[in-house]
Formats: structure tokens, C-alpha cells, sequence
């Protein structure tokens, strides 16, 4: 597989709109939504403690140059 431009020409920009508050700012927001219409939050401790498991694994195993057996580790995320 070759990755790249084959005509040596740069590759196009994209512009990416800017969002008018901080992401800090926009997350605070969505999460008051939340709150104030009794929504069910998209997330949940259970799924971002898996999330972070899996980080800290990823940062483990760089650290020591092995695999992690994330079930070993963490048990049943």
C-alpha cells in the first residue's frame, strides 16, 4: 500500500470551522442539557473506566515493551 500524492503536488488544505467557545466550554454546556432536560448522559463511569484502562495499558506496555493482557490487568471491563 503507498500512501502519499503520486503527482508530487501538495496535498489540498481543509478548513475546519472554529468553534465559538473552548471545547471545556462546549462539553460543560452539553452536560448541563443533560441535566436540565433528565436526559441519559451518552456515557457512563462503566465506559470511561474501560476507556481509561485501556490507556493506561497502552502506556504500560510502551513503558516495558510487552503486550498487556487488559482482562489480566483490569478484569472484566
Amino acid at each position: 500500500m503507498v500512501f502519499g500524492n503520486a503527482s508530487n503536488e501538495p496535498p489540498a488544505q481543509q478548513a475546519y470551522p472554529v468553534p465559538s467557545l473552548s471545547g471545556y466550554a462546549l462539553e460543560l454546556a452539553a452536560f448541563a442539557d443533560y441535566i436540565e432536560d433528565d436526559n441519559v448522559v451518552p456515557t457512563t463511569g462503566a465506559s470511561e473506566r474501560t476507556t481509561l484502562s485501556i490507556v493506561q495499558a497502552g502506556y504500560e506496555s510502551i513503558e516495558n515493551g510487552k503486550p498487556i493482557d487488559l482482562d489480566q490487568c483490569f478484569g472484566a471491563l
